[in-house]
């Protein structure tokens, strides 16, 4: 046997300390993107009435302001369920930093929840967000034309390309954690 450490053995370590790092600078971006949005919902009907609205396009800013208002409970859903995955993500990072032996534990415990929701997320969007979009853009879609049905036509595929890739997006993360996380010289150093 060598007296020098494995290539591996030396790398081991040092993922741990950088997801422990990231877990807590994403973990912390989370909750300030969780304050921020419901912030952000509280005022944004207001700033979508007192935009100048250009001749033509009074009816998208009203169903704009309409969208805004009935997806403000799915937005709290989203901003509760950041916060619960920001704090869970910032103790797995501290933990990861401070090589507690919980720390493989909670990280996988975000990672899965995190997985979880964005499918439930992606449920959401074509159970409820998609038809309820529908509802309200497809008529004032069907009767605008010119400037305002290219912004109707942006509005509704904005929201469905953001509905479906954002789950897909926000995956990468949990899954890479689970990936590199879960690696036999990582648990071992854990335990």
């Amino acid at each position: 046997m060598s007296d020098f450490p494995t290539e591996e053995a030396v790398l081991e370590p040092k993922r741990i300390q950088v997801f422990g790092i990231l877990h807590m600078v994403f973990g912390g971006l989370g909750l300030a993107g969780a304050l921020g949005s419901v912030v952000m919902i509280q005022f944004q009907s207001t700033l979508l009435k007192w935009t100048p609205t250009a001749p033509g396009m009074e009816e998208y800013t009203r169903i704009s302001v309409l969208v805004a208002e009935k997806l403000r409970p799915l937005t709290y859903i989203g901003a509760f369920f950041s916060v619960v995955l920001g704090i869970l993500l910032l103790w797995a990072g501290i933990s990861l930093v401070k090589r507690r032996a919980n720390a493989l534990k909670l990280s996988n415990g975000y990672a899965w929840t995190s997985l979880t929701l964005k499918v439930v997320g992606l449920f959401l969007f074509f159970l409820v967000t998609k038809p309820l979009l529908d509802s309200l853009i497809d008529p004032a879609m069907a009767a605008a034309d010119g400037m305002a049905r290219t912004q109707f036509t942006i509005l509704k595929f904005s929201n469905a390309i953001g509905g479906i890739l954002t789950p897909f997006l926000g995956a990468i993360y949990p899954i890479i954690t689970l990936v590199m996380l879960n690696k036999p010289m990582v648990r071992q150093h854990l335990r």
